[in-house]
């Protein structure tokens, strides 16, 4: 049974001055982040061959190893900034940062991994628990195209890191795997401690009795620490005078502390006539503590939860707006808190979010439904008011299927910029005509067009519509991602990506996975095409064919996707141009 309190007017006032110190946090901390990161390191990486590197990943030793790529400037631009001072150990555990070579993104990382060592130093007190090395990607044989990620090897299992790519957040989840899964409390005073230090507190009480479940327990938590999105922690309580002083009441018991909403849940499953597995336990311990609003750090929880959410965006530097706002929303999210999950965002800072949501980002406070699952966007009218009864109207409207989603689009284009050389363009408003023509097998590039990736291999996909320009079932085009979106059932695609929608079968489109030169394209097309066409006519210059883009043998072992520019000069423009590219993007 759960045993909760109801929120008061105090608690939606505390809970809007929390939400205020979070956001004013959030700016101090990325102010700070800018002049750490003006500091240089003093020491390179000792380099890992194939050798060291398995030794190194399978060793009692913690290690963090960036595996990087000689070709890729923005690897090269990371090593330089990396300290590789040796720690001692702190248990079993070991990383390793993988990074999408070539890719223009990857500039972001830089300072990813110094800053993490720096935190996660700080936060153990001087010692950050692993050893730094780096190593080239093809002595891993791993598959480059799963790029960029950070996986983390602890006692002899691996977790797959898809975490915020800045130190902070790296940095915690590594110290979130170096304490125990579950923390042994002795008193009430060490039960009020873990609670006070941290958001979310799971203390269980089992007794004498009940061994099976503190073993599910055990799993469940250990199951929960390797999520990203997780910061709570689960203890256990060994003595009956102890869960007795912290109100558990008869074992088995699990309580859940929280500083939001009802302060605390408990579950007594003493009645149940099975024991609960580990999967129960967890989907319990979402369920409680799940806020009724959430702060923007809460975001990827509520998108694992999947149910439709709502954005508040606010005027942070307004208290009393912020407030208004809270308490206007605060009751609606609490009477469908288990139909949609609601958030509220600093709508300063969030302004392209906004426009993203087809808001104009100029008006405060803002509502926004989002079906999570397909990524789509209902904009609640910014001329109406936002306040309790217009809240409440707008989702049970918005959940009974009465608004229209906002979705993005270029102008239709005219005559002239319906082509791009041979390539058809392709906008929000055009979708349907062009890419689910029913006649036709379409081949849509999906870009950004600041993408140093993108744009180093826009030639091939014109050279591919010029091969393709004689098969007239065929059609390539190309769509820019950031200013349009596709209609609903397919906003799953996104870009750099390369997609074939046949004409047989348009809700199963196949996403392209190769390499990046018109031969491999012509192979997928031919592939997952419905109508089938003639090969010779492309066939019959093969060389040429192959020499777009297409690594030499000795460099393409291990790095499918990338090149390397063999003219310095031209390898310096590129950086430049992608330096002033992340200064825009920022």
């Amino acid at each position: 049974s759960h045993t909760t309190m109801g929120p008061t007017k105090g608690s939606v006032l505390v809970w809007g001055v929390l939400i205020l110190a979070v956001l004013a946090r959030s700016v101090e901390s990325e102010e700070e982040g800018e002049e750490e990161g003006e500091e240089e390191s003093e020491h390179a990486l000792e380099t890992l061959e194939e050798e060291e590197f398995w030794r190194v990943v399978h060793g009692k030793s913690p290690a963090v190893v960036l595996l990087d790529s000689p070709y890729c400037p923005h690897c090269r631009t990371m090593m330089e900034g990396m300290n590789s001072d040796d720690d001692e150990a702190m248990g079993t555990f070991a990383m390793m940062f993988t990074m999408f070579l070539g890719c223009g993104q990857c500039g972001s990382l830089d300072h990813v991994v110094e800053e993490a060592r720096t935190v996660l130093a700080h936060m153990l007190e001087g010692d950050p628990g692993a050893l730094f090395y780096r190593t080239e990607a093809n002595v891993t044989n791993y598959d480059v195209s799963a790029y960029p990620r950070v996986e983390v090897y602890t006692r002899g299992e691996t977790t797959v890191y898809t975490g915020e790519q800045d130190g902070v957040s790296l940095a915690r989840f590594v110290a979130k795997l170096l304490r125990p899964a579950v923390v042994e409390l002795e008193d009430a005073d060490a039960v009020k401690a873990l609670v006070v230090s941290h958001e979310i507190t799971v203390v269980g009480w089992f007794g004498t009795q009940h061994d099976e479940f503190r073993h599910i327990f055990h799993r469940a938590a250990k199951h929960m620490r390797s999520r990203v999105t997780w910061e709570g922690v689960f203890a256990e309580v060994q003595r009956e005078s102890v869960a007795q002083a912290v109100e558990m009441g008869s074992e088995p018991t699990v309580v859940l502390w929280k500083p939001y909403d009802e302060g605390r849940v408990v579950w007594n499953p003493a009645h149940d006539l099975t024991l609960p597995t580990m999967t129960e336990i967890i989907q319990w311990v979402d369920d409680a503590s799940y806020p009724i609003l959430g702060r923007v750090d809460w975001y990827g929880r509520f998108v694992e939860r999947g149910l439709p959410m709502l954005w508040l965006f606010v005027q942070s530097e307004d208290q009393e707006a912020v407030q208004d706002a809270v308490e206007a929303v605060y009751p609606v999210a609490e009477a469908l808190r288990e139909e949609m999950s609601f958030l509220v965002v600093d709508g300063i800072r969030g302004r392209e979010l906004m426009k993203k949501f087809g808001l104009s980002g100029d008006r405060l406070p803002a509502i926004v439904a989002e079906d999570v699952k397909e990524r789509i966007p209902y904009p609640m009218p910014e001329d109406e008011e936002v306040t309790l009864e217009s809240t409440a109207d707008f989702c049970d409207a918005y959940l009974s299927g009465d608004i229209r989603p906002s979705r993005k689009s270029q102008p239709y284009p005219t005559d002239e910029d319906r082509w791009d050389g041979h390539v058809q363009v392709v906008v929000g408003d055009t979708f349907e005509e062009i890419v689910l023509d029913s006649t036709k097998d379409v081949v849509v590039e999906f870009y950004a067009p600041w993408c140093s990736f993108c744009k180093k291999h826009a030639p091939t996909t014109q050279k591919l519509a010029e091969v393709m320009k004689p098969v007239g079932s065929v059609v390539i085009a190309k769509m820019d991602r950031m200013r349009n979106d596709p209609p609903a059932g397919y906003q799953y695609v996104d870009w750099p990506e390369i997609w074939i929608f046949p004409a047989h079968d348009k809700t199963h489109p196949q996403a392209y996975r190769g390499r990046r030169n018109v031969k491999d394209l012509v192979h997928f097309i031919d592939e997952f095409a419905s109508f089938s066409f003639d090969p010779v006519s492309w066939e019959k210059d093969e060389e040429e064919l192959t020499t777009d883009l297409e690594l030499e043998e000795d460099q393409a072992e291990g790095r499918e996707w990338f090149t390397q520019d063999d003219d310095d000069e031209d390898a310096e423009e590129e950086e430049e141009e992608e330096e002033e590219e992340e200064e825009e993007e920022e």
